[in-house]
């Protein structure tokens, strides 16, 4: 066995346009954080010819990432929104309600994953407010789940063994 410990690596994440890169600019390097932001990957030509950032509203960032894999980081509840009333597809959300500072955005950011990051990565909500977390299913999710747990009892059917 290795005398060194390698922390499991945290899944990748999104930054929405309300969350701070700068902050994550400096100090994610140093953590390992495999991070983008929507202004970084959603760009346009101006007039001039130059390439200028813009946000292209919640319901293409939610498939943005849900097509690569990251974990979206925000502020505001519109992603929740989407996922949970208009059943889109995601791939886990990290809702800082009421978080106003960057620090403190990119510290609990990194709790969260290092806690949850398996668990969100799979389609589901982290709400972070007031200290505590809360996790919450998606409707996409718990139907996700169902059928997983259905072809389990059905193998086990055919197989000959009780569920």
């Amino acid at each position: 066995m290795s005398a060194y410990y390698l922390p499991p690596k945290r899944p990748a994440i999104f930054l929405d346009s309300c969350i701070s890169r700068r902050i994550f600019e400096q100090l994610g390097p140093d953590e390992d954080l495999n991070f983008s932001h929507v202004r970084d990957v959603f760009k346009r030509k101006d007039n001039y010819g130059n390439d200028k950032s813009y946000d292209p509203g919640d319901a293409l960032i939610l498939r943005y990432a849900a097509i690569n894999k990251r974990i979206i980081v925000t502020r505001d509840s519109d992603f929740k929104t989407l996922t949970v009333h208009h059943e889109k597809r995601n791939s886990g959300i990290i809702w800082l309600k009421g978080v106003q500072s960057p620090t403190d955005m990119f510290l609990h950011t990194l709790d969260i994953l290092d806690q949850y990051g398996d668990k969100i990565k799979e389609g589901r909500i982290a709400i972070f407010e007031k200290g505590t977390v809360t996790l919450m299913e998606t409707p996409m999710l718990q139907k996700r789940l169902a059928r997983r747990e259905a072809v389990k009892k059905h193998a086990l059917r055919v197989n000959g063994l009780r569920p």
